[in-house]
């Protein structure tokens, strides 16, 4: 008698919760942002050289039958957890269960690097609180690619390739993944 009574309260408890979008596997968030802050002309080479791998992965996923959806920041967005919210809320209205998170910057010895880094979107199966975000989980994969960081390699730097093998090699781990039995 208790539990049909619980169950009656939560059924009408409709305006609590709210119906979570379907789910798809097959959805991503292409979310990407330059790392490195510096001066504005700067900022805006990074800001450039971001979007355009942004844009190449994104379109290597689409070619794959992978329904994916950009979302990139510049280099000048600097709240994190503002930025973390704006890609779990559109992950969370598109119904998209992973996000692919691009990056070409610099890291602190100075070595160019191109990563692409694919994680769950978690918090978005069955009911949702009304107002609750899903949040972005750890690393599923991680594909990176290391280079001297100088003038020359910037400019014969082929993004497009590196899309190219890292979706490749992502979409290789993912069919691998998914054929191998569960423990």
């Amino acid at each position: 008698m208790r539990m049909a009574i619980l169950l009656l309260a939560l059924a009408g408890a409709g305006s609590a919760w709210a119906d979570s979008p379907p789910q798809r596997s097959d959805c991503l968030i292409v979310y990407g942002q330059g790392r490195n802050i510096d001066e504005p002309p700067q900022n805006e080479a990074w800001d450039r050289i971001n979007l355009r791998f942004n844009t190449a992965v994104t379109a290597r996923l689409r070619a794959a039958g992978i329904s994916a959806h950009p979302l990139v920041f510049k280099v000048g967005v600097t709240d994190l957890a503002t930025a973390v919210k704006t890609l779990a809320i559109h992950a969370q209205a598109k119904g998209c269960s992973k996000v692919v998170d691009t990056a070409v910057l610099a890291d602190e010895n100075g070595t160019l690097v191109v990563r692409l880094r694919v994680h769950p979107v978690l918090g978005l199966a069955g009911p949702i609180a009304a107002g609750a975000i899903p949040h972005i989980g750890g690393a599923l994969y991680t594909g990176r690619s290391e280079f001297d960081l100088n003038a020359r390699t910037l400019d014969h730097l082929d993004l497009e390739a590196l899309a190219a093998t890292m979706v490749g090699d992502y979409l290789v781990s993912k069919s691998a993944a998914a054929a191998s039995p569960s423990q």
